[in-house]
């Protein structure tokens, strides 16, 4: 597993915490900031699985089903 996958699961487990805190603080700012910090470790993930397909010589290294 790619180092910016493990990286941006962490970002969401953390970002999901962040919401979760928001919403039972009814604090909006929060709320945001979390969906914000999941939002980008999602796209790091993306980033790490393309990086995988690329060092495995894929073609198509942002093709969904090239997993």
């Amino acid at each position: 597993m790619a180092h910016e996958k493990t990286e941006g699961v962490k970002k969401e487990l953390k970002g999901i915490w962040t919401r979760m805190v928001g919403a039972v603080t009814r604090d909006e700012n929060k709320k945001l900031e979390g969906e914000a910090q999941i939002v980008e470790g999602d796209n790091l993930k993306d980033y790490g699985d393309q990086k995988e397909n690329i060092e495995k010589g894929k073609t198509r290294p942002g093709d969904p089903t090239n997993l």
